[in-house]
């Protein structure tokens, strides 16, 4: 839900009160106009701060990435193998892999981009995992660090560059 048009009233309607309380010459009205453009100032602030900015940010991960088999490391592997490997973010919050890899447990799965405070980054889960784990994202490249790897050791990582 698009929350401009809300806020944008809302702010909208506290001036007008002002510029009311101010054409108005009855102390208890001014007050009162007063009062309720600093709700109105008061709520439009709760809608600001709690909107998930999220889904809006998370928009620009949406479309395909190709495997960085330079930045990429997995055991003793020839990732070149893997060359065509894409990784496809969708709109839906699903992606899916179009290659079966030794590396990843799975093809398809979800994700979800999350905004904590200062930070920001990408959850994933393979669709037979139990549990999802963080992608770093650096630039425009996605890296899937070894705990998501099927049998990953420490310096094992995948990343993917945008297409």
């Amino acid at each position: 839900m698009n929350l401009t048009i809300p806020i944008l009233g809302l702010i909208l309607l506290s001036i007008l009160l002002i510029v009311l309380s101010f054409l108005t010459s009855k102390k208890f009205i001014k007050y009162l106009l007063r009062l309720f453009s600093a709700l109105a100032i008061l709520i439009a602030l709760i809608f600001i701060s709690t909107v998930h900015y999220d889904k809006y940010e998370s928009k620009y991960l949406i479309g395909t990435y190709v495997i960085d088999v330079k930045n990429s490391k997995f055991r003793n592997t020839d990732l070149s193998r893997f060359n065509s490997l894409t990784l496809n973010i969708k709109e839906d919050y699903t992606f899916s892999l179009n290659l079966q890899t030794p590396f990843f447990s799975e093809r398809n799965g979800t994700w979800v981009y999350h905004i904590d405070g200062d930070a920001e980054f990408i959850r994933c889960k393979f669709s037979d995992a139990k549990f999802a784990y963080q992608i770093i994202e650096m630039d425009s490249d996605l890296i899937f660090e070894s705990n998501i790897l099927k049998n990953g050791t420490t310096d094992d990582h995948i990343a993917f560059k945008s297409k």
